[in-house]
């Protein structure tokens, strides 16, 4: 057969009366079909986890142990096809509570789940379906979170290695953490401390974390930072000894002192950096005399005065020396 007459005998079958009739009875029977299956009822269930909050008191915190809630919807097939909430919800669904009669600090509650059917269908884009929620009651409880600040108190001993020392002072780098909990907790504590522990052989400035003093009395509380980070800054030093001369200072009526020895020896620690820089004339040794309050002393003690501040007096030798008075 030629493809003329293949052409032919298709137009001819399409034209027929018999054709005709039988699509239509197909399109009929499909719409027939489709009217049935989608305006059928049907149901469907719906996990989906929940959380309750309170819009006026953002301080409050709920809690429930029913935090996934099944919904049973009832629609047609034409609506589970055509709305969002034929597949399961995985997001949470918030609830406001700021209308429930909840005044307590502290409490319990049970309310009935119609409570968030409004809330539920709205999420799912299906407001004109009916759903039921199971369970059917749910036990809210409640309780409002207070937070204040606490002062941080360090109480690390930080210990450098033999040829090292701390500059200054370890720095908290947060001196104050926030803390949540009970009013009644809170109201009774105003200050948080560091562990009492021991940190040697430092030979090195870094920032250390050093973990709070958290026990009994903190029960209940929570606490938004538990290390605190410390800045230790050291430096590396060195030690010398040099002698020096001891000058006299008198007060009142002035007389001929002398002191013996007329010379001590300072030994003292300073940066390596600055060890160059360091003489005799960094140091001013003085011993201090008065007629009428040292007559009955036979000896004077060593003192010194505008050492630089990079410089460490560990040592001096002899730490007292005997005076005499010459009348000439």
């Amino acid at each position: 057969m030629n493809k003329n007459k293949l052409i032919q005998l298709l137009k001819k079958t399409i034209s027929s009366t018999a054709f005709r009739a039988m699509c239509l009875c197909v399109f009929f029977s499909l719409v027939l079909w489709m009217f049935i299956i989608f305006s059928d009822h049907r149901q469907h269930d719906f996990e989906i986890p929940i959380q309750f909050e309170n819009s006026a008191k953002p301080d409050e915190f709920y809690y429930t142990r029913d935090s996934v809630v099944v919904v049973n919807v009832e629609a047609t097939g034409f609506e589970f096809l055509f709305k969002s909430g034929y597949e399961d919800k995985k997001e949470k669904i918030y609830f406001d509570v700021s209308k429930l009669p909840i005044n307590k600090s502290k409490g319990e509650m049970k309310i009935s789940s119609d409570f968030l059917k409004t809330p539920i269908t709205k999420s799912l884009g299906m407001e004109n379906v009916s759903i039921s929620i199971l369970p059917d009651t749910i036990l809210l409880k409640w309780q409002k979170k207070y937070s204040k600040k606490m002062i941080v108190v360090n109480q690390t001993k930080f210990e450098t290695k033999n040829s090292y020392r701390i500059i200054k002072n370890p720095e908290l780098l947060i001196n104050k953490v926030v803390v949540e909990g009970d009013k009644r907790v809170l109201d009774k504590i105003d200050t948080v401390f560091t562990k009492k522990i021991n940190i040697s052989n430092i030979d090195k400035s870094h920032v250390a974390l050093i973990p709070l003093e958290i026990n009994q009395q903190h029960k209940g509380l929570y606490f938004r930072t538990t290390n605190i980070p410390v800045k230790i800054s050291v430096e590396e030093i060195t030690e010398n000894e040099i002698e020096l001369p001891i000058n006299i200072v008198q007060q009142g009526e002035k007389e001929n002192v002398k002191i013996f020895p007329s010379k001590v020896k300072v030994k003292y620690r300073v940066p390596i950096k600055d060890f160059t820089k360091i003489n005799a004339e960094n140091f001013n040794l003085y011993v201090l005399y008065s007629k009428d309050n040292l007559q009955n002393a036979n000896k004077l003690k060593i003192r010194s005065a505008n050492i630089p501040n990079n410089v460490e007096v560990i040592g001096i030798s002899p730490r007292t020396v005997d005076y005499i008075i010459i009348n000439e």
